[in-house]
């Protein structure tokens, strides 16, 4: 699996989450609204807010981060 379709698929979790503060972000970023250091705040505030609640992002929150941080610095490559 390829990191952007891996980030994709966690960020379509996130979307579908209902939670507006994680959900909303996702969704702006997919649609090409949201900057990648923009969705990465909105994660890491998602994150320290309910990191460690046992719920099924929990797990993904660290994992978006890292992605997020190699789709960062692709952009900032390649100049998109």
């Amino acid at each position: 699996m390829t990191m952007e379709r891996e980030l994709r698929g966690i960020l379509e979790t996130f979307a579908a989450s209902g939670w507006d503060e994680l959900a909303v972000p996702a969704r702006r970023f997919l649609a090409g609204e949201l900057t990648a250091p923009a969705l990465r705040e909105a994660v890491l505030r998602a994150q320290a807010v309910c990191g460690n609640c046992g719920c099924a992002l929990d797990a993904l929150y660290p994992r978006a981060l890292v992605l997020l941080e190699g789709f960062g610095q692709l952009c900032d490559k390649t100049g998109t």
